[in-house]
């Protein structure tokens, strides 16, 4: 009733709560879906205009008529508190879809194995979250909480990076190199600097053990050779930083490495949501997105839409609980093809034009032979929603697997 006043503030107010297709009944719906059709047309709108529009469209009758529409505008006692009856109505819009989840999920119980049916119900239900609009004061105290942080998003450690990208929450970001780059070493090194300032970081590895990046890390943050760890060729001073850079890893680090987690995407968010559950996690890494899997897709399905639908899945992750995600991605050989001086583009992205769609931002790590033997690696930002893009260097002391600004070079 309050939305055939035609006054504009209510109609964007209640539209930004409610969709026609929240109306329990069939007529509301009809009307509610002509009000807003001709909202978007910019015309305004009344009981005539709704009227004759319905009559054009074969629907008037199907409402009551105009005697209908009449008896409903009268009904309102206040457009002012129009917010308020948008808001029950959102209410029991969405408890009735949570009630048909419930009933789909028993329904198919006995169709689906339990793996099968928790994914399928978790998705129902992201996508109920998703569909949700969020109130203009939810938004905006969430952006005043953010100023009331020191720092509202996660540092990496290298000002290459940060000067340009935000790893905020509820983002996808995307590094991305061809192998032997060192996207790993760089990943696990943001990993550390960030749990060093008491950020819980999740890093999910399908490529390395658990050991093997652990070795990494005691390498970067002792100094002490990588060779020398792998062949345990430790000297007494070298065992001294070892044991102090591995008391700090374990103790005041908060970083959880893990070579365990599910490959299917959908067990993948499952497996993260519990991780969450029991203690709230603020990044997770993945290394490396090329190496997950979707059901469904199988062995004769499109690669290149199972990956779509793997970086929709983690984009989703990283929204539902507020977590920012960086995933590592390959590039593909498209790039060598183009010449050794070539810089990625992101068309290069590896089996799938959606990562460079889905992701907020994308980095490439790169640089000709000679460069990368050197440990100068080029830093690109090719993709940035939420600022610049930008170009940048970092230095590789690969002996200890660590990355670092350029101006800190000091090789071993």
């Amino acid at each position: 009733g309050a939305c055939l006043s035609g006054k504009p503030e209510v109609l964007y107010r209640v539209f930004d709560i409610i969709s026609p297709e929240d109306c329990y009944f069939d007529e509301f719906k009809i009307i509610m879906k002509a009000i807003k059709e001709l909202v978007e047309k910019q015309t305004e709108v009344d009981i005539a205009v709704v009227s004759e529009y319905l009559r054009q469209k074969g629907e008037l009758d199907k409402v009551g008529g105009l005697e209908f529409l009449v008896k409903l505008y009268n009904s309102t006692v206040a457009t002012a508190n129009a917010s308020a009856y948008a808001k029950l109505v959102r209410k029991y819009s969405t408890a009735r879809k949570i009630e048909e989840i419930s009933k789909w999920g028993y329904e198919n119980a006995g169709m689906l194995d339990n793996d099968e049916l928790l994914n399928a119900i978790s998705e129902k239900i992201i996508q109920l979250r998703e569909n949700k609009p969020r109130d203009k004061s939810e938004v905006l105290s969430d952006i005043i909480d953010g100023f009331s942080h020191v720092s509202p998003y996660f540092k990496t450690g290298y000002n290459v990076i940060d000067r340009y990208v935000r790893m905020e929450r509820r983002t996808y970001n995307v590094i991305a190199a061809r192998p032997g780059v060192g996207k790993t070493s760089l990943a696990l090194n943001m990993g550390l600097n960030m749990s060093k300032e008491k950020i819980h970081v999740l890093f999910v590895s399908y490529e390395m053990s658990t050991d093997e990046l652990l070795k990494r890390a005691l390498s970067a943050e002792s100094s002490v050779a990588y060779d020398k760890i792998q062949s345990g060729n430790i000297g007494e001073t070298d065992a001294q930083a070892l044991l102090e850079a591995s008391a700090r890893i374990a103790e005041d680090y908060t970083i959880e490495i893990t070579d365990t987690a599910p490959h299917d995407v959908n067990s993948f968010t499952n497996y993260v949501k519990k991780r969450h559950a029991e203690l709230p996690l603020d990044v997770v890494f993945i290394d490396y997105m090329q190496l997950m899997s979707s059901k469904g897709y199988g062995y004769g399905g499109s690669r290149v839409a199972e990956i779509s639908d793997i970086s929709m899945k983690i984009k989703r992750l990283a929204r539902e609980l507020n977590i920012s995600i960086i995933a590592l991605s390959q590039l593909s050989r498209a790039i060598e093809k183009r010449g050794e001086n070539s810089e990625p583009r992101l068309s290069d992205l590896k089996e799938s034009s959606s990562i460079e769609q889905d992701a907020d931002s994308v980095i490439f790590l790169y640089g000709d032979e000679e460069d990368l033997a050197l440990g100068d690696i080029s830093i690109k930002v090719a993709k940035n929603r939420n600022g610049q893009v930008g170009d940048g260097r970092l230095y590789f002391r690969k002996s200890i697997q660590k990355f670092e600004e350029v101006g800190n070079k000091n090789v071993l």
